[in-house]
């Protein structure tokens, strides 16, 4: 039973404003609905503010990558943002993480992945290693927040 609100982490590709945009839209709705949400771009190490910005490269990478690692264990729930072609090394490096986070000491933790711009097929052309590796995928945004919803509720009984 959980006391606290569920944290999620949010992981999605940054690559382009629209990437962003749509990362920033989903945890909105996200705490819009009650739960705790970190998400990396937003809330972690910034290269280019006070202290990041002082350290040198390879420390603010440690530094940041030690954050991600951090935060990926404690969420409650990891989510997956998955748009066409979107699956870099760094969003698999994090499942991978929160699945053996999840195998090895916390398997209450739920992976879920969406689908950010769905089309017709697309199911298919999630990697193998995600669909395999996901509780759970959804079709949208909007179905995310419901789904997370009726699992807090089993959460907290």
């Amino acid at each position: 039973m959980m006391n606290h609100p569920m944290l999620v982490y949010l992981a999605g590709s940054t690559w382009n404003e629209a990437d962003r945009q749509t990362n920033a839209d989903v945890a909105h709705a996200l705490e819009q609905a009650g739960f705790g949400v970190y998400l990396p771009e937003r809330d972690g190490p910034d290269r280019f503010s006070s202290p990041w910005n002082a350290m040198p490269l390879d420390e603010y990478e440690r530094a940041s990558f030690d954050t991600d690692r951090e935060k990926i264990i404690a969420a409650d729930v990891f989510v997956l943002l998955m748009g066409p072609k979107t699956l870099d090394e760094a969003l698999c490096m994090k499942l991978g993480m929160a699945a053996m986070h999840k195998h090895v000491q916390q398997p209450g933790k739920y992976l879920v992945g969406v689908l950010t711009a769905p089309a017709v097929g697309y199911r298919a052309d999630v990697p193998p290693i995600a669909r395999v590796t996901l509780d759970q995928i959804v079709e949208t945004p909007e179905s995310l927040v419901a789904y997370l919803g009726r699992f807090a509720r089993q959460m907290n009984g």
